[in-house]
């Protein structure tokens, strides 16, 4: 094991950041005393006892929360390099105070500036939310659910949470920042200038009125929530905007349409399935085969079960239109206009007279199918002896 300075001595910046870098295992930024510790048994500085003798020394003269960042590491390799030089006679701690104070101050100054830009963040959210909540107050909206509700309250109730544990940690924060000023101004090595001392209860001061701002603006902001909640259940009535009745007029409009051409398609699918069918019949040299057959009926049947479920469908989805209109209807807080619940009713009968008569079109297309797949088994059955002859796969 080395001693002195060990590897230290003659290291430039660029040298000294890597030795920085390595030790800062973390990716912080920062350096703690035991990543310090494991530095300088690598860099093979002085024995154990020496080594923790210094650091503990270097710490407690010029640092106040534990943590080195590389400006405040340039500062600490100076101070054990003079260490070095005179092992034997105690080195003033003052030597580095004017380094360890401008290292400071550039952190209380980045530290400051990181608050400010914080605060800027915060107050544009403020001004963003306050915009909001006046824009939903003055809307005609809806009120709002349960869950919205709910939620809305969960927030409150969370952000007051946090508000009170940020004012609980800003508390413990300020109480170990005036034990370590105590502590400091206690020793007789060392003593903070008065430009030093000044800026510390200046950040105090304004931490502290920060939390208190903060406070006073988490309190408004759970006002305004709950006058903007109390603002939504007051309302006796709902009148929808007009684009919103457009849109429902739209949808019907187009419901409608589509129904239109599902019913021209499905016509022009029975007209083909019919020629076919006629020509399939036409063949008395084709005799089709059980399986197709039964493939054929089997569809048949599948396409009467399809339509008779559809049409219960339709029915349980037209019950539940009809509940969930006569529930809206019974709303005091909400009441639609004659218009729109004229439209809901039409729509709704149409809707059922449709499934009716479609699942009657398709029960007809059905036996229609069936008939005309026996006739065309009754004809090659009977002209079996000819078709079995002429057969291009070679019958019996």
């Amino acid at each position: 094991m080395g001693s002195g300075a060990g590897k230290l001595a003659g290291k430039n910046d660029k040298q000294l950041l890597a030795i920085f870098n390595e030790g800062d295992k973390d990716k912080s930024g920062t350096v703690d005393s035991v990543e310090l510790i494991t530095m300088l048994e690598e860099l093979e500085v002085g024995d154990e006892a020496s080594r923790q003798t210094l650091l503990e020394d270097y710490l407690a003269a010029n640092d106040d929360d534990g943590q080195l960042d590389f400006k405040e590491f340039k500062v600490f390799v100076k101070y054990c390099i003079e260490k070095a030089k005179k092992p034997n006679t105690k080195v003033p701690v003052k030597s580095t105070m004017k380094d360890a104070d401008a290292a400071r101050k550039a952190k209380a100054e980045e530290r400051a500036k990181e608050k400010a830009a914080s605060a800027a963040r915060m107050a544009a959210e403020n001004r963003e939310r306050k915009k909001m909540l006046a824009a939903v107050k003055g809307s005609d909206c809806k009120g709002l659910s349960p869950e919205v509700e709910a939620a809305r309250k969960q927030k409150a109730e969370q952000s007051k949470a946090d508000a009170a544990q940020y004012a609980a940690d800003e508390k413990e924060r300020t109480k170990q920042m005036k034990a370590n000023n105590a502590a400091q101004g206690s020793r007789s090595e060392m003593k903070l200038s008065d430009e030093t001392i000044a800026d510390r209860k200046k950040a105090a001061d304004q931490s502290a009125a920060d939390q208190v701002q903060y406070q006073k603006d988490e309190k408004e902001r759970t006002k305004q929530l709950n006058a903007n909640n109390a603002a939504q259940g007051s309302r006796s009535e709902m009148k929808l905007a007009d684009d919103t009745l457009a849109a429902r007029k739209d949808k019907a409009d187009q419901s409608v349409a589509d129904a239109e051409q599902y019913q021209k398609d499905e016509k022009e699918r029975t007209r083909q399935l019919n020629a076919n069918n006629a020509a399939q019949g036409s063949r008395s040299e084709m005799k089709l085969s059980d399986d197709t057959l039964a493939d054929r009926k089997g569809k048949a049947d599948q396409s009467v079960a399809d339509q008779e479920q559809y049409l219960k469908d339709e029915k349980e989805r037209t019950k539940q239109l009809n509940a969930n209109n006569a529930a809206q209807g019974a709303r005091s807080d909400m009441k639609l206009s004659d218009d729109i619940q004229d439209a809901r009713k039409d729509k709704a009968e149409q809707s059922a007279a449709d499934a009716e008569a479609h699942a009657q079109w398709e029960k007809d297309r059905a036996k229609d199918v069936k008939k005309i797949a026996t006739q065309t088994a009754s004809r090659t059955d009977d002209g079996d002896g000819c078709a079995t002859a002429q057969s291009p796969r070679g019958g019996a």
